[in-house]
């Protein structure tokens, strides 16, 4: 690890990035083992220290790291570990600062936002206000919040599908979620295998969205490979969706 050999490490130091890298690729891949946690939380730490005393390096640079970090304290399900994260992003408020009319900023804010809300229910927190408790007031604007869900269980779908469709359910009561939120979410829950909860989805999708029409895609081939007898509800709600994939595409 940077720093045995007495080196300093850097915010944005080379061997922080590819370590990040692999440990988040071993996440996405459900293969990220208990005995890597010890590694992982060394490696924050000589991070966080870098990024307390550098104070000259430029916020672009750390969020999307700090967002790598987010979301492999949600993997580990470490709710002590992403609060100190969190605590570091607070006291360097800078993290979450942008101007207006910088974009680029704003998106990764956004992308920061979305992965501590992702973090969070791995960590066992799916009450919205808790979750969001801890953001500056800037991060989470009211009218980012549909978005900022929608992405947030597009993600979740991924790791934790049946969570994902709870929480769909929990938060869409009290939040209508954006029609682009749907299909990045069928389809992380029909790659996961999960067609039942993926197929009630097809109706709200927005089907001129790539991931849409791969989310219709993934739900038929199965059916139709296996030929599983389908109820009345569900041959209407693919014989709506293929109609409106049509309509979109053509």
């Amino acid at each position: 690890l940077p720093g045995r050999d007495g080196g300093e490490l850097h915010p944005v130091d080379l061997r922080a990035i590819v370590l990040l890298a692999v440990f988040e690729r071993l996440a996405s891949a459900g293969q990220l083992q208990p005995e890597m946690a010890p590694l992982i939380e060394r490696l924050w730490r000589l991070w966080a220290l870098s990024v307390r005393e550098h104070i000259t390096v430029h916020s672009a640079l750390v969020r999307p790291l700090l967002a790598s970090f987010f979301m492999l304290a949600g993997h580990m399900r470490d709710p002590a570990l992403l609060q100190r994260m969190l605590d570091l992003s607070r006291d360097k408020s800078w993290i979450w600062a942008f101007d207006f009319g910088d974009d680029p900023a704003r998106e990764q804010v956004r992308a920061l936002v979305t992965a501590y809300i992702s973090a969070s229910v791995l960590c066992g927190h799916v009450v919205w206000e808790e979750i969001i408790a801890g953001l500056p007031s800037h991060a989470a604007f009211p009218q980012w919040v549909p978005s900022l869900l929608g992405t947030a269980l597009g993600r979740l779908a991924s790791v934790d599908p049946e969570q994902a469709a709870e929480l769909r359910l929990r938060w869409g009561a009290h939040v209508e979620l954006p029609r682009d939120a749907f299909g990045p979410m069928a389809l992380a829950l029909a790659n996961a295998g999960k067609h039942e909860l993926a197929l009630p989805l097809l109706p709200k999708c927005n089907f001129t969205q790539t991931e849409a029409l791969e989310a219709l895609g993934a739900i038929l081939k199965p059916l139709c490979q296996d030929r599983h007898p389908l109820d009345a509800s569900a041959i209407q709600t693919l014989s709506a969706a293929l109609k409106e994939a049509v309509a979109a595409t053509t």
